[in-house]
C-alpha cells in the first residue's frame, strides 16, 4: 500500500505545480473555479443518506464549503435515473477522518446500488450549475479557457473494491462553435471512469489497463486530466503519463472545447457491477479541484519528478544509499532543513521524522530517530531513509603501524615476502611530499633478487563487515617518490578478493600503477586498461579511492578526487579481502601508504573533500585549481606575504609552504619556486605552485652584460649569423647617454656591416619550459636612438616575434618597425610595418617599449612611453619560441641602446606610465602632458626644485646634450624623471608658460580672460606691452591689450575678450619700438 501523507488547507486559487508543458508559454496563469479539500473548520460529519430531506442535506453540505467563495445550494443528492428523484435507496455519502493514513477529511462514498440506468446515473453526489459554483463566475464566457488555453481536472482517489467502478460524470461540456458557446452532450458524461477491468474512460477515449498502470485497493492516488481548446486531453496518475495529449474523440465536428458544463455527478455506482451487497464497497475523494489555464494550450505533459536533496554537514554527516548518519545531539527540526530541497514535480516535499513509537515534534533530539520519510505534495511517499549514528569505519590506518598477522578477519597479512624483506612494511615518518616529520606512514617495496617474485600484503575484512552487499569505499594516500630515469620501477596492482556469486572463489583487479621515472610521473590504469588512464606526479601525495557496489558488480575509481569510467561486470560480489601487489624488482621505487580507510557508503561522506578547491576573498590572488597536483597562486601585486597566504587557505584546511619542491624546508618569507602544500587532515592532498608577483620575470637585462653566444640555445641570447668582427654589434657599455647615470650601463646594437645582408641579429631563445601557449607574454625595455645629422646613414630597427602556429609550422611575426629621421629629432615607430598605424618618439632620449602577447585569442598590443597602439589580431603564432631585435641597413653612426628589459609571462595588466610630477611647495608649475616646468618665481633654485619633487628620481641639465648638469635654469634647461621600470620623462623650460582661466564677460557676447605669463626669458622685458589677438575662420575679430612698466616672473593680466574665437595668440613688445620680448605664444581657448 502507498503511504500517504495529507497536505490540508489548500484554499480556492492556491495551486500544487504540475509537470506540464507549455506549447507556447514557459509559465501559466491559473484560475481556480473550485477545489474541494472538504477541511472546512466545523465541516459536519453527518452522512447524506435517505434519512435527510433535501434541506437538511443543503445545510450539511454548506459546512464543507467556504461560503465566501462558493454559493450554496449548489450540492445535493439524488437519484439521476428519476428526474428530481430523492436519493433513497439507502446509499450514503459523508466525510470521514483519517482514511488510509490521510490527515484532515475526505468523501466518503458507501453502498452499491447493483443497477443500470442506462444513460442515467442512478445515485449520485451532484456539484450542479457548474457555471456559477464560484461567486466571481456567473455564466460560460467566464469559464472559456480561450482558444489558446487549457483547463484541469484533478482529485485523490481510493477504492476498497476495484470491482465496483469510481467514475465522475460531467452531464455537458461547453464547445466554441463559430464565436458562440453552448453546451453540447457530443463527448458523452464519462469525464473519468475507473472500469472494473482496470481500463480508464475519459469522454469518449479510452485508456487501457496497460496503460493505466497499478491501481491498487486501499491505497491513495492522485488523478489529473488536462484538456486543451485544441481538443486534446492527457492523463497522469500519481505523478506518471499514463496517456500523453492526444485528440479527444467526437471533439472536432462540434467545435473547440472550453469548459466543463452543467453539472458533476460523483455516482454511487456507475455501471453494472456483480458484487454482492454485502462487500465493503466503500471509494474516496478528495482535493477535488478544477482550475482555468488561458494563456497556456498545453501540447504535451510530463511526468513528474523526485529530486532527493540532502545537504550534509552538522547534521547530516553522510548520506549512504537510503542512511542517513546523523549527528544525535541536533533536533529534528535542523534534519528537516537538511533535506528541505527535496522536490516532487517541483513541489517541495513534506519531511517526518519518527522515533518507535511515531512521529516526533520539530523541538525533539534526533536521539530517538529511526526514520525519515519524504511527502511529495499528494502526499504520497516517495523516499524512506533509516537513520544510523554516524558512518560506520570498517578499517583504518593512520598513524600506528598495521599489526601484521595470520590471515584473519580484521587484520593485515603479507604473502611471498622473503625473510630479508622486512623492509617491505615499513611504518615510517618523514617530510615525504611535504609531509610533517611526525606524520607517519606505511611503506612497501619489493627487494626481492628474484623480479618474478610477487609480494602482496592484504586487509582481511571482519566476518560481517561487508556481508550486505551494501556499497562500500576503499580509500587511501600513495606516494612514489622521484626517481633517476635509469631506474627500474615496481608496478603496484590493487584486487578485491572474495566469492562470485556462484560461491566460488574470485578476484577483480581494480587499477594498475606504473610508474614512469623519466617522466615523473606514474599511469594509474583503471581495472589495467591500458585505454583508461590518468597519470599523477612522483613526488607527491596522490588520493586514490575506489567506491564499490558489490550488488550491481561494478565500481568506480576515483584518482585525486575526479572519477574514472565505471566499471561493470566485476566478477566478486562477495569481498573478504582488499589485496595490494607489487610487481618487479626496484631498489629505488617504493609505495608509500597512509590514511587507509575502508568505510560503508558510497565515496561521499562529509569528511572527504572531492578536490580540493581554494577560493580568494581577499583580492589578492589568481588561484588555479584545475590540476590537484599543480595548482597555481599568482599573487596580484609585488607586495603579497606568507600571512596573505594563511588567509588564502583560511581554516577549512592544513597548510604548509616550502622553498621548493624538495620539501626540505618551510619558507619564511615568499619567493619565486615556493610550494604551498594543502591537505584537508584526511589524506587528500593538493599543491600550488606559488608565483609572489603578478607575472613571473623569465628574463632581464639591466646592470649586466648578457652572455651573447652564437649557439641557439634555450635561455640565452645569440647574435644570429654576425660574424666575430661584429662585436660591437652587442656592446655593453655606460656614459650617461639621454640623461641616464654614468654608472648606468645599457647595451648598444648596431650595424656596420657594408654588405647589409646579414642584418644585425640579437635573440633571445625562450626556454622550452616557458614556451607557454596558454599564458600571455609580456616584453617590454628601454630604448635610445642618437639624434642624427642630415649626412648620416640611418638603420632601421625591427622586432620580430618568432615560433610556431596551429598547425606546427614556424613563423614569424613583426611586432614594429622604427624608423629614425635624419630630419629633425624624432623616430616613427610603426605597428606591424603598418604605416598608417603609427607614433612620433625622440631621438635623443630613452624611449620605453612594450609588446603584449595573447595567444589564447591570437592577438598582441603595442605600448610607446605608456600609450598603447590599435590591437593587433590574428597573430598567427600560438607558441613563442625566440624574440629577435634586428638591425637593417649598414650605418656607422645610428645605433640603438636598449636597457630594463623584462620578459613576463603570466597575465600582466600593463599600466605603466611616465613619471607624474606634482608640485609639493607652490614654487613651481608642472605641464605633464606637454612636458613643460616652470618656476613661479625669479629666485627658485635647484634646491627649492629637489623639495617640489621630494620622492622623484630626476637630473636637471644645461639643455638636451645632457653633458652637464646644472643647479638654476632657464629656457633651454632640461629635467629628466626616470620610474623604476626605466620609463623616462622629459620636462623643458618654456620661454614663457602660459596659463588662462575664463569667467563671465557681463554679455552675451564677452567673457573674461584671466592670463598667467612665467617668464623664462632673458631679454629686457620691462615697459612691456601685452596684446591677446583672436582670430575667427581665419580672420583678425579683436584685439585686447595691457601694459605694465615692469614684467616679472610670474605675471597675471585680465581682458574682456570674445566667446566664441577660433584660436588665441599672445604677443610681448617692448613698449614704443614694439620689438617682439619674446616669441608668441598660443593661449588655450575654453
Amino acid at each position: 500500500m502507498k503511504r500517504f501523507r495529507k497536505i490540508s488547507g489548500f484554499l480556492a486559487g492556491v495551486m500544487i505545480l504540475s509537470s506540464f508543458s507549455a506549447g507556447a508559454l514557459a509559465s501559466e496563469t491559473r484560475e481556480t473555479v473550485f477545489d474541494y479539500t472538504f477541511d472546512m473548520p466545523g465541516a459536519s460529519m453527518e452522512a447524506l443518506d435517505s434519512s435527510k430531506t433535501a434541506a437538511q442535506m443543503e445545510s450539511i453540505t454548506n459546512t464543507w464549503i467556504d461560503t465566501s467563495i462558493y454559493n450554496t445550494g449548489k450540492y445535493r443528492v439524488v437519484d439521476a435515473s428519476v428526474v428530481g428523484g430523492i436519493f433513497n435507496r439507502g446509499m450514503s455519502f459523508r466525510l470521514e477522518n483519517g482514511v488510509l493514513g490521510k490527515s484532515g477529511n475526505a468523501l466518503k462514498i458507501t453502498g452499491n446500488d447493483n443497477k443500470t440506468y442506462g444513460g442515467n446515473d442512478g445515485n449520485v453526489f451532484r456539484i450542479s450549475n457548474i457555471k456559477q459554483i464560484n461567486k466571481k463566475y456567473t455564466d460560460y464566457s467566464s469559464l472559456d479557457c480561450t482558444e489558446n488555453g487549457s483547463f484541469v481536472v484533478s482529485f485523490d482517489f481510493a477504492t476498497s473494491d476495484l470491482r465496483v467502478p469510481f467514475a465522475l460524470r460531467c452531464v455537458r461540456t461547453v464547445f466554441n462553435n463559430g464565436g458562440t458557446l453552448r453546451e453540447t452532450a457530443a463527448l458523452g458524461k464519462s469525464l473519468f471512469v475507473l472500469n472494473s477491468n482496470g481500463s480508464i474512460t475519459v469522454f469518449n477515449n479510452t485508456v487501457s489497463r496497460a496503460n493505466a498502470g497499478e491501481i491498487t485497493e486501499n491505497t491513495w492516488h492522485h488523478v489529473e486530466l488536462v484538456f486543451s481548446s485544441s481538443n486534446k486531453f492527457g492523463v497522469k496518475i500519481d505523478g506518471r503519463v499514463v496517456q500523453q495529449m492526444t485528440a479527444l474523440e467526437g471533439a472536432a465536428a462540434v467545435g473547440s472545447l472550453r469548459s466543463l458544463g452543467d453539472a458533476i455527478n460523483i455516482p454511487v455506482n456507475y455501471g453494472n457491477s456483480t458484487v454482492s451487497g454485502g462487500a465493503d464497497t466503500s471509494r474516496y475523494i478528495d482535493n477535488f479541484k478544477y482550475e482555468i489555464v488561458k494563456d497556456n494550450l498545453f501540447e504535451t505533459i510530463e511526468e513528474d519528478e523526485a529530486n532527493i536533496s540532502v545537504a550534509e554537514g552538522d547534521t547530516v554527516l553522510m548520506k549512504s544509499c537510503s542512511v542517513l548518519y546523523v549527528e544525535r545531539t541536533k533536533k529534528v527540526s535542523d534534519l528537516k532543513a537538511a533535506v528541505s530541497g527535496s522536490t516532487f514535480g517541483g513541489n517541495p516535499m513534506t519531511a517526518v521524522v519518527r522515533g518507535s513509537e511515531g512521529e516526533l515534534s520539530d523541538d525533539e533530539l534526533l536521539s530517538g530517530a529511526v526514520s525519515l520519510e519524504l511527502f511529495d505534495s499528494y502526499g504520497i511517499s516517495q523516499k524512506i531513509f533509516r537513520i544510523a549514528d554516524s558512518y560506520e569505519t570498517i578499517a583504518e590506518l593512520s598513524s600506528g603501524a598495521p599489526e601484521i598477522w595470520q590471515m584473519k578477519g580484521g587484520y593485515w597479512t603479507k604473502s611471498d615476502f622473503t625473510a630479508d624483506q622486512a623492509a617491505s612494511c615499513i611504518y615510517t615518518g618523514s617530510k615525504m611530499g611535504g609531509k610533517t616529520a611526525d606524520d607517519k606512514f606505511m611503506v612497501v617495496k619489493n627487494t626481492a633478487a628474484n623480479s618474478s617474485n610477487t609480494p602482496s600484503f592484504n586487509y582481511w575484512i571482519l566476518d560481517d563487515g561487508l556481508t550486505s552487499n551494501a556499497p562500500f569505499t576503499v580509500e587511501y594516500s600513495l606516494y612514489i617518490p622521484k626517481m633517476a630515469a635509469a631506474d627500474k620501477a615496481s608496478n603496484l596492482y590493487m584486487y578485491f578478493n572474495g566469492k562470485n556469486s556462484a560461491g566460488s572463489s574470485a578476484m577483480d583487479t581494480v587499477l594498475k600503477l606504473a610508474p614512469l621515472p623519466k617522466n615523473g610521473t606514474a599511469s594509474v590504469y583503471n581495472k589495467n586498461n591500458s585505454a583508461d588512464k590518468t597519470d599523477v606526479q612522483l613526488g607527491k601525495w596522490n588520493k586514490i579511492a575506489v567506491e564499490a557496489d558489490p550488488a550491481k558488480n561494478e565500481f568506480t575509481l576515483y584518482v585525486n578526487g575526479r572519477a574514472m569510467n565505471k566499471i561493470t561486470g566485476a566478477a566478486v560480489n562477495g569481498i573478504t579481502r582488499i589485496r595490494f601487489g607489487l610487481e618487479g624488482k626496484s631498489d629505488a621505487c617504493l609505495f608509500g601508504i597512509d590514511d587507509f580507510r575502508i568505510h560503508q557508503g558510497a565515496y561521499n561522506y562529509p569528511m572527504r573533500d572531492a578536490v580540493i578547491t581554494l577560493t580568494d576573498a581577499t583580492g589578492k590572488f589568481t588561484v588555479d585549481n584545475q590540476s590537484v597536483l599543480n595548482g597555481k597562486i599568482k599573487a596580484k601585486s609585488d607586495s603579497v606575504t606568507i600571512a596573505d597566504i594563511a588567509a588564502l587557505v583560511g581554516d577549512k584546511y592544513d597548510y604548509r609552504i616550502y622553498t621548493d619542491s624538495s620539501f626540505s624546508s618551510e619558507a619564511t618569507q615568499l619567493a619565486e619556486g615556493n610550494i604551498l602544500v594543502v591537505n584537508n587532515g584526511n589524506g587528500l592532498y593538493a599543491y600550488y605552485d606559488i608565483q609572489p608577483e603578478p607575472s613571473e620575470i623569465i628574463e632581464t637585462l639591466d646592470d649586466g652584460a648578457p652572455e651573447v653566444g652564437t649557439a641557439d640555445k634555450k635561455g640565452t641570447w645569440s647574435r644570429g649569423s654576425i660574424s666575430s668582427a661584429e662585436l660591437a654589434n652587442c656592446i655593453y657599455t655606460s656614459s650617461g647617454i639621454g640623461g641616464k647615470s654614468e654608472t648606468d650601463s645599457f647595451m648598444v646594437m648596431k650595424n656596420t656591416i657594408a654588405n647589409n645582408s646579414p642584418e644585425a641579429n640579437l635573440n633571445y631563445w625562450i626556454e622550452n619550459s616557458k614556451e607557454y601557449t596558454d599564458e600571455e607574454i609580456e616584453i617590454e625595455y628601454s630604448v635610445y636612438i642618437p639624434v642624427l645629422q642630415q649626412t648620416d646613414k640611418v638603420s632601421n630597427l625591427y622586432m620580430q616575434i618568432i615560433g610556431s602556429d596551429t598547425a606546427g609550422g614556424s613563423g614569424r611575426y613583426y611586432a614594429y618597425k622604427i624608423l629614425p629621421s635624419r630630419f629633425g629629432k624624432i623616430a616613427t615607430i610603426q605597428n606591424n610595418a603598418n604605416s598608417a598605424d603609427k607614433k612620433e618618439i625622440a631621438l635623443g632620449r630613452w624611449n620605453r617599449i612594450a609588446v603584449k602577447i595573447i595567444p589564447q585569442s591570437r592577438k598582441f598590443i603595442l605600448y610607446v612611453n605608456g600609450e598603447a597602439f590599435n590591437e593587433i589580431s590574428d597573430t598567427p603564432l600560438d607558441k613563442l619560441t625566440r624574440i629577435c631585435f634586428k638591425v637593417e641597413g649598414a650605418s656607422d653612426v645610428c645605433s640603438f641602446a636598449f636597457d630594463d628589459l623584462k620578459i613576463r609571462r603570466g597575465a600582466f595588466n600593463y599600466t605603466e606610465a611616465a613619471p607624474v610630477f606634482e608640485d609639493k611647495n607652490g614654487k613651481f608649475v608642472f605641464d605633464n602632458s606637454n612636458g613643460y616646468f616652470s618656476a613661479t618665481s625669479a629666485g627658485c633654485t635647484a634646491e627649492d626644485l629637489t623639495a617640489a619633487l621630494a620622492g622623484y628620481d630626476f637630473r636637471l641639465f644645461e639643455n638636451d646634450s645632457f653633458e652637464n648638469e646644472v643647479s638654476s635654469f632657464n629656457a633651454e634647461t632640461v629635467l629628466v624623471a626616470r620610474s623604476g621600470s626605466g620609463m623616462y620623462s622629459y620636462y623643458a623650460v618654456p620661454e614663457v608658460y602660459v596659463d588662462a582661466e575664463y569667467a563671465d564677460g557681463g554679455s552675451a557676447d564677452l567673457k573674461t580672460l584671466k592670463l598667467r605669463l612665467l617668464y623664462n626669458g632673458t631679454a629686457d622685458a620691462n615697459d612691456a606691452l601685452i596684446s591677446v589677438a583672436q582670430y575667427k575662420n581665419n580672420e583678425l575679430a579683436k584685439v585686447s591689450t595691457a601694459a605694465v612698466s615692469q614684467f616679472e616672473k610670474d605675471n597675471r593680466f585680465t581682458f574682456s575678450v570674445q566667446k566664441d574665437a577660433d584660436s588665441q595668440t599672445a604677443f610681448i613688445w617692448k613698449k614704443g619700438t614694439l620689438q617682439p620680448i619674446c616669441a608668441a605664444v598660443n593661449v588655450p581657448v575654453e
